[in-house]
C-alpha cells in the first residue's frame, strides 16, 4: 500500500538503521504500480512493513537474516543499468537503488518511491487482494 510520508529511497536513508539486524521476507508483489512489500521482523520494536512502488528491479533473497540497508554505490548503479531495459536504464539513479546486505549475500531493489513503517499487525492489503476471485465469480490466483 502506498503511503502519504513516500519518498525516493534516498530521502528514507536516515530510517535504515531502524531495521539493521532483522531478518527480512518478501510479503507482497504485485503488478499494479509494481508494489513490492518487505516484511521485516526480530527487532524489539516490534513488526517493520516496507513498501516499495515503482519497482523496476528486484533482485534478493526471499528470505533475509541480519539484514542491513544501504544505499548503492555508483559502480553497483552502473551494473544496475546494464540489467535494465534501455529506456529505464538511462533514467537509473543511485538515489533509488536500495541495497540489503543479509547472511544470504547481497539483495538490489531498485524503486521510485519507499516507505518504513512500524505496524502491530502486518499489512494485508495486497495479499489479501490476491486471495480473492480474479474476476465476479472466478478462482483465486492460488487455483490457477
Amino acid at each position: 500500500m502506498v503511503r502519504a510520508m513516500d519518498s525516493r529511497v534516498l530521502h528514507v536513508s536516515s530510517r535504515f538503521h531502524e531495521v539493521e539486524g532483522a531478518t527480512l521476507e518478501w510479503w507482497a508483489l504485485a503488478a499494479s504500480h509494481a508494489q513490492f512489500e518487505l516484511i521485516g521482523t526480530g527487532r524489539p520494536r516490534g513488526t517493520a512493513m516496507l513498501y516499495f512502488s515503482s519497482a523496476e528491479y528486484i533482485e534478493c533473497p526471499t528470505t533475509m537474516h541480519n539484514a542491513r540497508l544501504r544505499m548503492a554505490t555508483a559502480e553497483e548503479t552502473e551494473l544496475l543499468r546494464r540489467r535494465l531495459p534501455p529506456a529505464e536504464a538511462v533514467e537509473a539513479e543511485a538515489a533509488d537503488h536500495l541495497v540489503i546486505e543479509c547472511d544470504e549475500g547481497p539483495g538490489w531493489i531498485y524503486a521510485g518511491v519507499m516507505a518504513i513503517d512500524w505496524v502491530d499487525q502486518p499489512d494485508n492489503a495486497l495479499t489479501d487482494l490476491l486471495d480473492g476471485p480474479l474476476w465476479d465469480g472466478g478462482p483465486p490466483l492460488s487455483q490457477l
